[in-house]
């Protein structure tokens, strides 16, 4: 959690600065937030299966 809060705020500050790396910064940021958004349907669905065997029990 630390280091995608460091990522996003390092994001936004360079963000405030214009200059050649924008774009790498917002691919930076783009690969962050897809990481996160993968990494939070991966968590959804172990608790949607535990549930399933809990059920099934």
């Amino acid at each position: 959690a630390l280091l995608t809060a460091g990522g996003m705020i390092w994001g936004i500050e360079t963000l405030r600065t214009p200059g050649a790396y924008r774009w790498l910064d917002i691919m930076i940021l783009a690969i962050i937030v897809i990481f996160w958004l993968v990494g939070v349907m991966m968590f959804i669905s172990t608790i949607i299966n535990l549930r399933k065997k809990d059920s099934s029990i």
